[in-house]
């Protein structure tokens, strides 16, 4: 069915329905004054356009391409009301009211009017048709694929010089209710990643996009990201966050309960603070059920490098978590003798002396010869008995090896054991 004979059904219809016998025109050659209330029935819109088509011998659709407004405005007395309702745009007049088995191509009429390309309906209208016609662009985000060639269609490439060149400022116009990323666009005549980045708000899209780019499912996984992992983003992580996935991801995310002990690398300045270093222990006594200060005595250097602080241990506190915690806690006066820890490969000689040193003193030694009367069971009554275990329950390995510059006797060892009652030593067990 051509348009004619549409519109003649369209116009049969109205008739009709509404039992029209006149057209709101005078007799006397002159129009009636039309109420914009009589334009808004598309019954009426319809019936006009029927008698236009009559007078500019329209056959087809493709016809009322070329109408111009002065036609409508010559060839029916009612042109001038007509195209008033519709701001004088014959293009929205004509579209809006027929309909056609293809969809209008707004650009294809042949009088356009001068600021046609500069009105955003009209620029989307043309990019969902060649989007979907010739790029087989379906979603605002296919429009991320978009090649230099693309760019090459003439209507496209006009509409892209309102932009100044601009694809990313252009879509975003264009499609404002969907959120534009450049750092997606494979091709990208867009502003300089530099001036993009100097809004810090576009820095939290970006990272979303490393992440999505190199396998990051929960923000959890950036704890294990190296730095060869982010080698494709390097510059930003320079420019802005010193080179640090921990930095970036600490500052874009600040809602998150982040451990930053945990990440692979960690900013050397970072163990340099007894206040991380607090939150980092505190961390750890709350995952092993230690209460401070009690339990803080049972964390040994094995714990720590498990949970990521081996390069803190190693580097600032010679390898002494002891150090390390006095450093955290120096309002607190630990008790050396009360860590419960395997001592081999983590103390020196110093540090032991000093270890035996406090335990003496828990001991109530004042002289040498007070050592020869210490029982195992002394030992675990003030904390020592690790240190004691060491030197495999031995009072006599112990002291000589810590304090080798006193002429220790296994015989007056013995002898003071015998006579106090305490536990048999034999030469055997010690």
């Amino acid at each position: 069915m051509n348009c004619n004979s549409k519109l003649r059904s369209i116009s049969f219809q109205i008739r009709c329905s509404r039992n029209f016998t006149t057209w709101p025109l005078g007799t006397s050659g002159k129009p009636k004054r039309i109420s914009p209330s009589f334009w808004e029935e598309k019954e009426n819109r319809a019936m006009f356009l029927y008698e236009v088509a009559k007078e500019l011998d329209i056959k087809k659709p493709e016809d009322w391409y070329n109408v111009d407004p002065e036609d409508l405005k010559k060839k029916h007395q009612a042109g001038s009301s007509f195209l008033r309702f519709w701001r004088n745009s014959h293009i929205d007049a004509i579209t809006n009211t027929l309909n056609s088995e293809n969809k209008w191509h707004s650009w294809e009429f042949k009088h356009l009017p001068e600021d046609f390309w500069n009105l955003v309906r009209y620029q989307r209208e043309y990019f969902e048709y060649i989007g979907t016609s010739k790029f087989n662009f379906t979603r605002c985000e296919d429009w991320y694929q978009v090649q230099e060639q693309h760019l090459k269609d003439p209507i496209l490439s006009r509409i892209l010089l309102q932009y100044k060149g601009s694809l990313l400022k252009m879509l975003q116009t264009i499609y404002p209710e969907f959120e534009w990323k450049f750092f997606k666009f494979h091709f990208l005549k867009l502003p300089t990643p530099g001036s993009f980045f100097v809004d810090r708000k576009n820095h939290r899209p970006y990272i979303e996009h490393v992440a999505e780019v190199i396998g990051i499912k929960t923000l959890d996984d950036w704890y294990s990201v190296t730095q060869s992992d982010i080698m494709e983003f390097i510059s930003f992580f320079d420019s802005y966050y010193q080179g640090s996935p921990m930095t970036a991801v600490m500052a874009l995310f600040p809602e998150h309960n982040w451990k930053p002990w945990k990440f692979v690398r960690v900013k050397m300045n970072w163990w340099n603070s007894a206040e991380n270093l607090r939150m980092y222990f505190d961390d750890m006594a709350k995952e092993l059920g230690f209460t401070f200060p009690e339990g803080y005595y049972n964390i040994t250097p094995k714990q720590i490098n498990e949970r990521g602080g081996f390069y803190m241990l190693k580097t600032f506190h010679g390898g002494s978590h002891i150090k390390a915690l006095k450093f955290a806690y120096p309002d607190y006066e630990w008790e050396e003798s009360r860590f419960l820890r395997h001592l081999t490969g983590y103390l020196k000689e110093t540090d032991l002396r000093k270890l035996c040193d406090d335990i003496g003193k828990r001991l109530n030694i004042t002289h040498w010869e007070d050592w020869y009367k210490i029982s195992k069971a002394d030992m675990e009554r003030v904390g020592g008995s690790t240190l004691f275990n060491h030197y495999d329950d031995s009072a006599f390995k112990m002291c000589k090896a810590i304090y080798p510059e006193h002429n220790w006797n296994l015989g007056t060892l013995s002898k003071c054991r015998r006579d106090i009652g305490k536990t048999k030593i034999t030469s055997r067990n010690i």
